[in-house]
Order: structure tokens, then C-alpha cells, then sequence
């Protein structure tokens, strides 16, 4: 295992969670850095390439323009808890502390700027959302605070009557 290059190890059987453990304590990955483990803490059906195929389809999806459409680890796992409809499998991901919280799409340069739709901020991870009353700005994904520059928050956002997912938004709620 190289120690400088990123690796996912997706160990999928039966009861894969100790395996976790062995892989974090690999020298070449000190403090699992470079690498994330993904195992099960029950059965699951390692008799098919299913979990492995819908794992390729998850982390390599592409938008309708044939853009890379990078998701969640959160995400990731639910849709592998529920790949299976005779198996109730549950997935779990160790040594993805250190893994950034920003989506790799992002533009910080972006943040704030004019927008009446999502195509206005730039693509992919990046989106038009309204703040208080009726102004709208640009933003990305985010799944924690340290994703956001200084002046931003990684903040809910609601799409419709649904809080949906985290965007980077002014701390003062305001791009004025």
C-alpha cells in the first residue's frame, strides 16, 4: 500500500468490521491517512459483485452532461445499506476523519455570488440558494465548517419544505 496515495478498501462478507482495524494500523497509512475502509457489521451477500458494482456506480456517477458527480460518504452508505432486499446489511466507513469537507467541486471564489439558478454558480457541488427573504447566492456542498473559508458556515439547507443538505453560507446570513 502506498503511503502516498489515496486508497478505498471495500471489504465485503460477512461481519467485516475488525477488518477495519488491520488496515488502520498499516505503517504505510500512519493514522489513517490516504486511506478509508469500507465494512459490514453484519451479512452480506458476498456470493455477487452486486455491492461491488452499485460501490462503482455510487462513487463513479456522472450528471446527464457527463460531468463526475462525487457524493457523501453519508450517502455512499446508505445506498449500500440498501443495495440488498433480502439482506439487511449495514455499512460502515472507518478513517474518514481526515478526509476534506468541502466538495472537491467547490469554488470558495464563488461563494456569494449572483444567481436566479444553479447552472449561474459554475456545475457540478455548486448550486443558487435563497438565504432570508428573497436573496439568492452561489455556494457548494459541505459536510462540516473547516469546508467553508473564513466568513462561512456549514449551514442546512432546506430544498423545498426539506432540510436536504449542508451548504457553505454567510455566518451572517447575508452577502451584503
Amino acid at each position: 500500500m502506498p503511503q502516498d496515495t489515496y486508497q478505498l478498501v471495500i471489504a465485503e462478507g460477512c461481519d467485516t468490521y475488525a477488518l477495519g482495524q488491520a488496515f488502520r494500523m498499516n505503517p504505510n497509512k500512519p493514522g489513517s491517512a490516504q486511506i478509508d475502509i469500507v465494512t459490514t457489521t453484519s451479512f452480506s451477500n458476498a456470493s455477487t459483485p452486486a455491492a461491488i458494482k452499485d460501490s462503482l456506480n455510487i462513487l463513479l456517477r456522472e450528471t446527464y452532461e457527463g460531468q463526475h458527480e462525487p457524493t457523501t460518504f453519508k450517502r455512499y452508505l446508505k445506498d449500500m445499506d440498501g443495495n440488498s432486499s433480502w439482506f439487511d446489511t449495514m455499512y460502515g466507513a472507518h478513517g474518514i476523519d481526515d478526509n476534506p469537507h468541502a466538495h472537491p467541486y467547490g469554488d470558495p471564489a464563488g461563494l456569494c455570488g449572483a444567481c436566479e439558478h444553479d447552472s449561474d454558480c459554475g456545475g457540478v457541488g455548486r448550486s443558487c440558494n435563497r438565504l432570508t427573504g428573497a436573496e439568492t447566492f452561489c455556494t457548494y456542498e459541505c459536510t462540516a465548517d473547516d469546508g467553508c473559508p473564513e466568513g462561512y458556515k456549514c449551514m442546512d439547507i432546506a430544498f423545498g419544505d426539506t432540510l436536504r443538505t449542508h451548504r457553505c453560507a454567510p455566518v451572517t446570513l447575508t452577502c451584503q
